[in-house]
């Protein structure tokens, strides 16, 4: 498999230093693989007129922030006792500084984890879901409408907003169709973001239409700008290809985004279904080389997720293993990992 990995990328440029040495440190699967296997590519090239705005780029890098929480590497709730540690330089949360001014109302934990492979119907009957992907969904979904709506009940909560990576991103999406069908009621007007990454098909094509009319109906009773909805696929990430088209799969967004080499795109919907794009040099920057020009799973929104992982593992050790003078020596680790030789 590496042998094969490597054969197909040598056609792309020189990486940096920096960049081999990440590439090689990688343990997490980043499906590129798949990407090249399953994923389609558009005949729509994407160019500067497709570029997403400044402000939503930022928008979305913020929420995907918390998308990263859900690996659970560590406990969510860790991460917001020990904050301030965990966003210091070179170690594992630096630059996550949208958790910094943030508070965690409540954190849980779903019950399946197995994902078979056939179809359901959702219980509104209005398309069919992946049985796996909803029994997933059952298993946190009580816990998860229950930490909604005792936010908003407690809090001066004023914003939905729904975010998840990978299988989280159906876990998202599924959710933000209770709450928008009102199995999740909500105070009148709230405004509700989903945002997701690198997410698979979770659902059939009369899903994708039962979630349009639902982010219709709630836009005509509380405004457009009521339902915002995001789904990010990336480069080489061959997550967003699965389950196949040929299955009869399909993607619900309504407002599909495609990121390359550090830049964001919107994707006509006509084009939602495909995974891979060619982008004109003019819509990049010209004037630096792009961080992780390979793509994959776990290179969204600017950053590597592997390094975050890389990061607690050592801390987790160090503090482990020390009664005093872990930190130097947590820091001397990293260092010495991540030093370009």
């Amino acid at each position: 498999m590496g042998s094969l990995l490597r054969s197909l990328f040598a056609a792309e440029e020189e990486l940096t230093p920096t960049q081999k040495l990440m590439y090689a440190s990688e343990k997490l699967n980043n499906f590129r693989l798949i990407s090249r296997l399953c994923a389609t590519r558009s005949s729509y090239t994407l160019t500067a007129n497709d570029l997403a705005s400044v402000d939503l780029y930022v928008v979305l890098a913020d929420l995907g922030q918390f998308a990263q929480l859900a690996y659970n590497i560590p406990e969510t709730q860790y991460v917001f006792d020990n904050r301030e540690m965990l966003l210091q330089p070179k170690y594992p949360f630096e630059g996550f500084e949208a958790l910094r001014d943030a508070e965690l109302l409540s954190a849980a934990k779903g019950t399946v984890a197995a994902v078979p492979v056939i179809t359901r119907r959702l219980p509104s009957g209005d398309g069919y879901v992946h049985s796996g992907f909803y029994a997933m969904y059952e298993g946190c979904r009580d816990q998860v409408i229950d930490g909604v709506r005792q936010a908003f009940d407690g809090d001066d909560v004023q914003e939905l907003a729904i975010v998840g990576h990978s299988m989280g991103g159906v876990l998202s999406y599924l959710l933000a169709v209770d709450v928008l069908a009102g199995q999740c009621p909500l105070p009148p007007g709230t405004p509700v973001t989903v945002a997701t990454f690198g997410c698979p098909r979770l659902g059939d094509a009369a899903l994708s239409q039962f979630w349009q009319q639902l982010v219709a109906q709630y836009q005509a009773a509380n405004g457009e700008a009521s339902v915002k909805d995001f789904s990010v696929k990336g480069l080489n990430d061959g997550v967003p290809s699965l389950p196949p088209v040929s299955w009869g799969y399909r993607h619900i967004a309504c407002m599909p985004l495609y990121f390359y080499h550090g830049r964001l795109f919107h994707v006509p919907a006509a084009e939602a279904e495909h995974g891979v794009f060619t982008v004109e040099k003019d819509a990049l920057d010209q004037t630096r080389i792009p961080d992780h020009p390979r793509g994959g799973h776990n290179y969204y929104n600017g950053r590597d997720a592997e390094k975050v992982v890389r990061r607690m593992y050592w801390l987790d050790r160090m503090m482990s293993e020390q009664s005093s003078g872990w930190q130097e020596k947590y820091l001397a680790k990293i260092a010495e990992f991540e030093q370009v030789k």
